[in-house]
């Protein structure tokens, strides 16, 4: 007489989890609103801040550049409204060390906006590129300035690299009304 095995309990399944073993809480794509209301956008918004929450103060290495990445509440703050005007680019944002890790093609670019320069303290950007799905996307990148004034352009690059935002790039953003 043959003895069955008892089943085992099945346990669930863990989240998944990034390099530093953080666990990342990835919503359902069902969940994300697609429309282009302002009440679609905040939804977004929310849901990227939920996502990359428990990434604050990580790092995350990319080859192209060759410097581990840090991701800081400034970052998440700016990835959130410039991923939030579209659907795709909150699905990007979202994947945000998946993005960082394999971006490639650095290109370095001057820092625009004065409000940039004094809320992180950037002295330059570095703009990567990647892939999410069929769509290309754009990773930024900001370099913090070591000291403020004169000494930051004495000294030249060599602070932290820190993310600045993650977008889709062949997007048209839609009209506000």
């Amino acid at each position: 007489m043959a003895t069955r095995k008892q089943p085992s309990k099945k346990h669930p399944k863990p989240g998944k989890k990034d390099a530093e073993g953080v666990k990342l809480k990835v919503p359902r794509r069902k969940n994300i609103p697609k429309g282009n209301r302002k009440s679609d956008q905040y939804k977004r918004l929310k849901q990227i801040k939920s996502t990359l929450k428990p990434l604050t103060n990580k790092k995350v290495y990319n080859k192209a550049i060759g410097k581990k990445v840090t991701i800081d509440h400034d970052s998440i703050t700016e990835t959130k409204f410039h991923g939030s005007h579209s659907y795709h680019s909150t699905i990007a944002a979202m994947d945000a060390v998946r993005q960082i890790k394999k971006a490639k093609n650095p290109k370095p670019q001057p820092v625009d906006s004065k409000t940039t320069k004094s809320r992180m303290n950037l002295c330059g950007m570095i703009e990567l590129e990647g892939k999410k799905g069929s769509r290309k996307t754009r990773v930024m990148l900001g370099e913090e300035a070591i000291n403020k004034g004169k000494e930051r352009k004495k000294k030249g690059r060599g602070g932290r690299t820190l993310l600045y935002s993650i977008t889709v790039k062949d997007e048209k953003r839609p009209s506000r009304r």
